[in-house]
């Protein structure tokens, strides 16, 4: 490949992922998941692109000598912000997650806490332990038509 094609490439597609992750992170951050979601297929795609093209310039180290320096320049801040960006959009995806797990958690712990609170009986077996302060009720059936 073409060393100067491979840096533009290589700068179209950081420059493509950044804004991706960018929208990401503010999705995220305003518990905009669903859409959030909706970027993951671009989003992996291009990261399988931008992994073949940095496995491309790793084999042929002497691509950098022979762009134009503006051209390895402008590399080289991009690849610096994508790797700044890469340590907060971690952040907001750990952040996304972590407050998932905790509205999960207390969603699982009103249904066993609700639960818990009608059973008219306990694990033993001991009618009314739920409601401990009231008194159990009797029910009687009249069988006469």
């Amino acid at each position: 490949m073409d060393s100067t094609r491979l840096v533009n490439d290589l700068i179209a597609i950081t420059s493509r992922l950044i804004v991706l992750m960018t929208a990401e992170i503010d999705l995220l951050r305003a518990s905009n998941v669903k859409k959030a979601e909706g970027l993951q297929s671009e989003k992996a795609s291009l990261a399988r692109a931008y992994e073949t093209l940095i496995r491309e310039l790793k084999k042929h180290p002497e691509t950098m000598r022979d762009v134009a320096p503006v051209l390895r320049d402008e590399l080289i801040d991009k690849a610096r912000d994508f790797q700044r960006l890469l340590l907060r959009n971690e952040a907001a995806l750990r952040a996304a997650r972590d407050t998932n797990q905790r509205v999960l958690k207390a969603v699982a712990d009103a249904v066993t806490d609700s639960r818990k609170a009608s059973s008219p009986y306990s694990r033993p077996g001991q009618a009314g332990a739920a409601k401990a302060h009231e008194p159990p009720v009797s029910v009687t059936i009249d069988k006469t038509f």
